[in-house]
């Protein structure tokens, strides 16, 4: 839950609150898990606006799992450009060959 929420909508005083060090092994589950929660939020919006919120929050929370488990932006970044190479990706950038802007492959049919 977001620290200034709690401290000052639910009027909670900080000495009561339990935290997580996010650094650790606990604290890293605990985002594990809550990126699926937000990853849900982002399924069940219904309009552009709320798309945009529950991605944002989304976001938020990967940037605390990549802080947290020591990583760089960069180093993703790179992982994500060879797989995307490899495998293709869901949107179109100019360094991979992927279907065209806009088109994803769902599924592939047996035959």
């Amino acid at each position: 839950m977001r620290d200034k929420l709690v401290r000052t909508r639910l009027g909670i005083p900080k000495e009561k609150l339990t935290h997580i060090e996010l650094h650790t092994e606990e604290g890293i589950k605990y985002l594990k898990k809550k990126i699926v929660e937000e990853a849900m939020e982002v399924r069940d919006a219904e309009s552009i606006e709320e798309i945009a919120r529950e991605i944002g929050d989304l976001q938020d929370v990967i940037d605390a799992l990549v802080m947290a488990s020591g990583l760089e932006s960069s180093y993703i970044k790179a992982l994500r450009i060879v797989k995307n190479e490899e495998k293709g990706g869901f949107c179109y950038q100019e360094h991979y060959t992927p279907f065209p802007s806009g088109v994803i492959l769902e599924k592939v049919e047996d035959e």
